[in-house]
């Protein structure tokens, strides 16, 4: 692995733009939902009316749901210390195993730096459930394979 606090900052980075991101846009769809909704006139087919302004109530609750997830997503991620050295896996703990980096924060797409592709994952998601407080060194199995820890940081 590259400078590995520099990769834990791009790594952080990375994670805060793309739920920065995310709240943005459902922000702006909740209010786009909210707006279609209060925009529906009512017509002589009442019945449309009504399942239209249903339809639009159940998408603002969709959007409005999506954007309390992303907002505690925004929070666990402020939880995180890139700065520690980590001895073992757990949330800001970067991980090189056998299949692969893996930087343990919050569930965003993966990304390439300098060529290395690191897979960052929630606390939650099975291979860091699995590999949860394990040090380096350790083996543990995942969908049938053994995967060691190489190294923690």
């Amino acid at each position: 692995m590259a400078e590995t606090k520099t990769i834990k900052h791009q790594l952080f980075k990375h994670c805060a733009d793309y739920i920065a991101r995310t709240i943005d846009i459902n922000n702006q769809a909740v209010t786009a939902a909210q707006s279609a909704a209060a925009g529906e006139e009512k017509n002589t087919a009442g019945d449309k009316y009504e399942t239209e302004r249903a339809m639009k109530q159940r998408e603002t609750e969709m959007f409005a749901q999506r954007l309390a997830e992303s907002q505690k997503q925004r929070e666990l991620l402020r939880t995180i210390d890139i700065s520690k050295k980590y001895d073992s896996v757990q949330p800001g703990a970067l991980v090189s195993t056998s299949i692969g980096i893996f930087f343990i924060a919050v569930s965003v797409d993966e990304i390439s730096i300098d060529g290395e592709v690191y897979d960052i994952i929630s606390p939650q998601a099975p291979l860091a459930v699995a590999m949860a407080d394990r040090k380096k060194g350790a083996a543990f199995t995942f969908r049938n394979k053994t995967v060691t820890i190489l190294d923690i940081c």
